[in-house]
């Protein structure tokens, strides 16, 4: 029994050891500015990387690089098609690059110096930590279709370089770990777009943009190859007479048909108009409990929408949720409140990689917080007065009056729901822009920065005039 005991005791040893000869190979990294590595919780198997573009992309597990040809070779299976969700670190030992802020290291740059840098093996971005959690991190997925991992790279030829250039431009490696929490500057800009706008818009960390506005989908890959996290508008709480399902709505060069996407029609008398927004021309405050909305929004307007887009937003920005409160005038009320909480969930539920961003509606917030990923505070201390009802109706103003906010009251219920459920909260301030009050700009920016203090959230500050245009404050850090 000794000598048999001791047998099995020196197999163990000389199993162990080879496990880490193993080891040690495989965990040789290529000489790249940056090395994906996979965390999987469970299971790091891997199969074939010979998939299709479409399977690929649709990998909950990333992919990994090495730099050894056999190891390469030896693991050909670098991608593994599961649904478990997947935690994704990106990792550069030497030194700690921000992502967000590109600008300052041109891509040339960064390859030469991960070619003239043998030992850089962990890549951390400004505010991302190891083992980051994709799911529960505001962070897009790698579009592994992007990168070819089935050939070893060589960093002495022009080739590989052009193709490591084209990852690096590409806008799915700067969304992996440019998120919210990487963001300081966003924009509202609703307009039909320009080059020049589109090289405003690109200054900008996050920007919310009306997709029957964009030029074509060029726009949105130009916009998105800066690193900008790009969402589309869309009202969920209001029917526009200017949308694709109103019912004389006419194609256009800009907003052409799709005869694949189903047209529900609709007008003033449809049983989804609860009644006529009076503060806007053309648009309608609709019945959220109506089930015809519901897959007006779900299954042609957002397609609809994504369509135009050549299916590269990032997310959705649902405006007019805080129709709800509107509802409260109404024995049904409850019912109707009930049916916005279902369309946020059942959006969420439809289309679960994109983000989306909730403009207030804050008396349902709880309800709605676990489906969105951000939520959008519009006049918390700049307004303009759009309805005949406000005493400053056709100004601007600001709710603080003799160094005292006048609606105070109203922030406390607002920030004390927000902390119950910790997100990033995007404020959208009014003021005039013609010509440019940056006095008034500067104090809401202030108040902003004050709240973020106060709470511990994560807040982003914009503001621009009631017509949603693009001024460049010039106290803004933003992007050259």
């Amino acid at each position: 029994m000794g000598f048999l005991s001791n047998l099995i005791y020196l197999g163990v040893i000389f199993s162990l050891f080879g496990l880490i000869l193993i080891l040690g190979v495989l965990d040789k990294s290529i000489n790249l500015p940056l090395n994906f590595q996979i965390l999987n919780s469970s299971d790091s198997s891997v199969s074939n990387t010979n998939q299709s573009t479409q399977e690929l992309g649709q990998s909950t597990e990333g992919l990994g690089l090495k730099e050894n040809e056999t190891a390469i070779n030896n693991q050909s299976e670098a991608i593994n098609q599961s649904s478990e969700v997947i935690n994704l670190t990106v990792m550069n030992e030497s030194n700690q690059i921000n992502i967000a802020n590109r600008t300052n290291t041109t891509i040339d740059e960064m390859i030469n110096n991960s070619i003239n840098n043998t030992n850089q093996s962990n890549f951390i971005p400004k505010n991302m930590s190891n083992n980051t959690n994709v799911s529960n991190q505001n962070t897009n997925f790698v579009n592994s279709s992007a990168l070819n991992v089935t050939e070893p790279l060589n960093l002495s030829t022009n080739e590989s370089k052009e193709s490591i250039k084209e990852v690096l431009n590409s806008s799915d490696y700067y969304n992996l770990s440019f998120s919210f929490q990487n963001a300081n500057t966003f924009a509202n800009y609703y307009q039909i777009y320009t080059d020049q706008d589109l090289e405003r818009l690109r200054k900008f960390d996050i920007v919310i943009i009306e997709p029957y506005g964009v030029p074509n989908k060029e726009f949105i890959s130009n916009l998105k190859s800066s690193g900008t996290l790009v969402f589309a508008y869309i009202s969920i709480g209001e029917a526009s007479n200017a949308r694709r399902y109103w019912y004389d709505w006419q194609p256009t060069e800009l907003t052409p048909d799709s005869q694949d996407i189903n047209r529900t029609i609709i007008n003033a008398k449809d049983s989804v108009i609860l009644k006529r927004d009076e503060a806007w021309s053309g648009s309608y405050f609709i019945n959220a409990s109506n089930q015809k909305w519901h897959d007006i929004i779900l299954n042609q307007e957002i397609p609809y929408i994504l369509w135009l887009g050549g299916n590269q937003y990032d997310g959705l920005f649902l405006d007019v949720i805080d129709v709800v409160d509107v509802y409260d005038n109404y024995k049904n009320g409850d019912q109707m409140k009930k049916g916005m909480i279902d369309l946020v969930k059942e959006i969420r539920a439809k289309y679960p990689n994109l983000k989306l961003i909730a403009n207030r509606g804050f008396s349902i917030f709880e309800d709605i917080s676990e489906y969105i990923d951000a939520v959008e505070f519009e006049e918390m201390t700049c307004a303009y007065g759009d309805s005949p009802d406000n005493p400053n109706y056709g100004k601007y103003y600001l709710y603080i009056e003799n160094g005292t906010r006048t609606n105070q009251e109203d922030l406390d219920y607002i920030f004390g729901k927000i902390k119950s459920h910790p997100m990033p909260v995007l404020v959208l301030d009014h003021v005039e822009t013609n010509p440019l009050d940056e006095k008034s700009a500067a104090e809401c920016y202030t108040q902003a920065l004050r709240v973020a203090n106060e709470t511990g959230l994560k807040i982003i500050w914009y503001a621009n005039s009631v017509e949603e245009d693009l001024p460049l404050w010039s106290f803004l850090k933003l992007r050259n």
